[in-house]
């Protein structure tokens, strides 16, 4: 019980602090990218999907992804799925409102999210199928259908340690949002206890 305690401590007075938030302005988008394999498929998962997901990658699934992937069907929810070969081996997870979305959880300073803003959340590839543009497949078919629902900016997060993903974001033209965080209270509560953890 203590060991979940001072996890949940560490989480909300260190680890939500050091996310990067990155920011892609979908209104101005001109992407483009090689042929793919042509076994490769993305596409927003329907209700029916679910059981398929849990089999084909479900060893690798967070709680908390599980639980995401259990909302499919939802309004201004979607999950976007990579198949190869009749198998799931990716899955994106899409807030079509980012008000609505786990970012209102994070100290991302509210006042800057907008209702034409979305939430790209949790992503995962299997490490066989990493290296063949699943993601960038995946976000391509993701901002087509967000411009199409006349979302105009997505804004996603990665943690800190994970330099490899901010680039990799930046690389396809999402900007870190630099201000994203308020100079608060807990800002400054981070910055003390950042230490002992």
């Amino acid at each position: 019980m203590f060991k979940k305690y001072l996890t949940a401590c560490k989480y909300h007075l260190k680890d939500k602090w050091e996310f990067i938030y990155l920011e892609i302005d979908i209104t101005a988008l001109t992407f483009s990218l090689p042929n793919m394999d042509d076994s490769l498929s993305v596409r927003i998962a329907d209700r029916k999907d679910i059981s398929k997901i849990e089999t084909d990658i479900g060893i690798h699934l967070a709680d908390d992804d599980r639980e995401q992937i259990q909302r499919i069907g939802e309004e201004g929810f979607s999950c976007f799925i990579g198949t190869k070969n009749g198998k799931v081996i990716h899955f994106f997870i899409v807030y079509e409102s980012a008000i609505n979305s786990l970012l209102a959880k994070t100290p991302f300073e509210k006042k800057k999210i907008y209702k034409t803003d979305a939430y790209l959340g949790s992503a995962f590839t299997i490490p066989e199928a990493r290296g063949l543009w699943v993601v960038p497949s995946s976000l391509v078919k993701i901002l087509e259908h967000l411009k199409n629902k006349n979302i105009q900016r997505a804004i996603v997060l990665v943690h800190k340690d994970t330099t490899g993903a901010a680039n990799f974001y930046q690389r396809l033209g999402f900007k870190i949002v630099n201000d994203a965080v308020p100079n608060s209270l807990f800002f400054l509560l981070h910055k003390c206890f950042s230490t002992l953890f």
